[in-house]
């Protein structure tokens, strides 16, 4: 096995020079590693973790890579006499330090967020076997059967075949369920074909098939005929933080073996799956209503008004339907967008507060404090 890291870079290495060796596709983890080597002023070698020709005569200070294609690629990362973050996980026997995309938290938002809209049937649905796919399918399965309820999982479809013959699978493999039906796609381009599919075959989205991807690939999610709700698994975090991860063991820090998992940014609602799948038509009407009016200063006694029932008979229709009361998704709602827009905005804790109906910045860190068990404040760190 290969032993932890000892390295100790010299004083003198001004800059540190850095492989950078990643996938085609890698675009947005590339740009989280470019933001942190031009804070760290280092000098990065870009090639790609699946290049035909391998970089045997390189020097120079760490490695970051996903580490996979060609044997001799592999070899070359194994050989490497400096530091080697690997961003994938496809060979689990080489003992680097690894940043990894947080794959059974990808899975619990996505049910979560189905879940929240009423769904019962839940489908996950992938093209080929792989060791995050499992990952992302077991977080998924576990917080569905949580909640009482089961997820099918499609199987792969057979080698080979026409492109013909493979919508064709994806269209019995959706049909096979009954419907409204939540389905959770392996990834983007997954997602795509799940809804071009269903749209050339009549079945309307979301109202009866519901999708999901992973990625927030904005190429694919932005461009399809129904734009495509998709867990953003912050690639560009993964690349940002893998780099401060080399950086330490260019330090010399002995860092552990069991992947470092980057947070989830969650998912990034579009028209895909943007309804509510609630069978009792006054509880929908109040969900609808919360996810509408959340940032406005509504409570429980509005939202019966606006649903047409009393407060004890909303209570009894909610825990009935969505297995929880309607303070607790109002504040789901609030707490969800907040988390948003500490993530992705420079607004401050007030405007923020201002923005998801609490009438402070106090009010707004106490409520994420119980939900959370930390701060705000700590979250956008």
């Amino acid at each position: 096995m290969r032993p932890l890291f000892t390295y100790k870079r010299s004083i003198m290495a001004k800059p540190l020079r850095i492989l950078v060796a990643l996938g085609r596709h890698e675009f947005r983890v590339h740009r989280g590693v470019v933001r942190y080597a031009r804070d760290a002023g280092w000098h990065l070698t870009v090639t790609t973790a699946f290049a035909d020709r391998v970089p045997w005569g390189w020097e120079g200070d760490g490695i970051i890579a996903s580490v996979g294609g060609s044997a001799e690629m592999v070899d070359f990362f194994a050989a490497a006499k400096v530091p080697v973050v690997d961003l994938n996980w496809s060979r689990p026997q080489l003992q680097f330090p690894r940043m990894l995309a947080d794959h059974q938290a990808i899975g619990r938002q996505a049910a979560q967020h189905f879940m929240s809209r009423g769904f019962r049937n839940f489908l996950f649905f992938s093209r080929r076997p792989s060791w995050y796919q499992a990952e992302r399918l077991d977080a998924f399965s576990t917080a569905v059967a949580e909640a009482g309820l089961i997820a099918a999982h499609s199987a792969f479809p057979p080698p080979g075949g026409s492109w013909l013959e493979h919508r064709n699978w994806i269209r019995e493999e959706v049909c096979k369920h009954p419907f409204p039906l939540a389905v959770f796609c392996a990834n983007d381009g997954a997602a795509s074909a799940v809804i071009d599919v269903c749209i050339h075959n009549g079945l309307q989205i979301p109202d009866q098939v519901a999708v999901v991807g992973i990625g927030n690939y904005d190429p694919i999610c932005e461009t399809l005929a129904v734009t495509l709700s998709s867990v953003d698994s912050n690639e560009f975090g993964k690349g940002e933080q893998g780099a401060a991860l080399l950086a330490r063991c260019m330090d010399g820090e002995q860092l552990s073996l069991t992947p470092y998992r980057v947070p989830s940014l969650g998912v990034v609602v579009r028209a895909s799956s943007d309804i509510f799948a609630v069978e009792h038509p006054k509880v929908a009407r109040a969900v609808r209503y919360i996810h509408q009016h959340y940032a406005d200063p509504i409570g429980i006694l509005h939202i019966a008004e606006v649903a047409g029932l009393s407060r004890q008979g909303l209570n009894k229709a909610f825990r009935q339907h969505l297995r929880r009361t309607p303070g607790s998704e109002l504040r789901r709602v609030r707490l969800s967008e907040g988390r948003r827009l500490l993530q992705e905005t420079e607004l401050t804790l007030d405007q923020i507060a201002r923005s998801t109906g609490y009438s402070s910045a106090n009010s707004l860190c106490i409520a994420f404090q119980r939900a959370f068990g930390h701060s705000p404040s700590r979250l956008r760190r």
